[in-house]
């Protein structure tokens, strides 16, 4: 991998974490407790607290990201960046573009 791709993927991931941090704060505001409301109804509680357990996993799945990206960040000018943990091969670029958090390739993730 060139130097100019790494840059590349840098400012990639730095703008993913700042959309993934945006998310998150997001996330964290929509999982206030959801107070009993006789007007609202009880499908209508049913349906925020499904909306709700939905919000709670994506924000899970997030944060979960984020530090991988923060990870990889920190690590991206190492040499093992970018090189599969099963083959020990390159990992495309491409599919870095995609997920730059990624530590295997397209061939040996379809293999697992």
């Amino acid at each position: 991998m060139t130097q100019n791709e790494r840059e590349l993927l840098s400012e990639k991931i730095k703008l993913e974490i700042k959309h993934l941090t945006n998310e998150i704060s997001l996330l964290e505001k929509k999982m206030q407790p959801i107070k009993y409301d006789c007007s609202l109804g009880a499908l209508a509680q049913n349906s925020a607290l499904g909306e709700q357990e939905i919000d709670a996993k994506v924000l899970i799945q997030s944060e979960s990201r984020l530090e991988k990206l923060k990870h990889v960040l920190k690590h991206i000018s190492s040499e093992d960046y970018g090189i599969c943990t099963v083959c020990d091969e390159e990992i495309n670029i491409e599919r870095l573009k995609i997920l730059p958090e990624s530590i295997v390739c397209i061939d040996c993730a379809n293999e697992i």
